[in-house]
């Protein structure tokens, strides 16, 4: 049977899929981390393509069917363009989804990781200059919401906590 679902949306990365399609990995409050595929997305009409960037807030319509979701609408919220336009912010931006990515599961609610991201943005948004040790202090959350480590750590302790966690090494071209 199938089911819609309206939700709003964090785009923490898309991948490209054959023939017009992106499967695109959403962090939402109430699903969390879920991947879902947008149909016909790479067509050059489609007013999608330029929803579904990295780090777009979005209201999107979920249709899910065999367990799988399908993206039937999407509206965008906002795109961060101020941060993404910046190179320091915008690293931030990328690592901080990354850490996202591959820290959480599929489909399990996170709503204080989701409020801390929502937070992270506005942070990121309105900071003159953004730092490693700002960045130290979301990420040091990040990891006490998920009860992986402590409040006050230093970025290199909560990439060294990570790192073991995930079993590889962080990027260190976003940071």
């Amino acid at each position: 049977m199938a089911i819609i679902i309206k939700t709003e949306a964090v785009v923490i990365k898309k991948v490209s899929l054959l023939n017009r399609d992106y499967s695109v990995f959403f962090f939402t409050r109430e699903k969390g981390k879920l991947m879902a595929v947008a149909k016909g997305a790479k067509k050059l009409t489609s007013r999608r393509m330029t929803h579904l960037q990295t780090g777009n807030l979005l209201e999107v319509s979920l249709h899910s069917y065999k367990s799988h979701y399908y993206i039937r609408d999407s509206k965008l919220v906002t795109l961060l363009s101020a941060v993404k336009e910046n190179l320091p912010k915008s690293r931030y931006l990328y690592f901080f989804l990354y850490l996202i990515d591959r820290l959480l599961p599929q489909e399990q609610q996170e709503i204080g990781v989701y409020q801390l991201m929502k937070g992270f943005f506005s942070g990121l948004h309105r900071a003159k200059a953004f730092d490693q040790y700002q960045m130290a202090q979301y990420f040091s959350r990040l990891l006490v919401l998920l009860g992986y480590g402590n409040d006050g750590m230093t970025f290199d302790e909560a990439v060294a906590v990570t790192e073991n966690l995930i079993g590889e090494k962080l990027p260190r071209e976003f940071v």
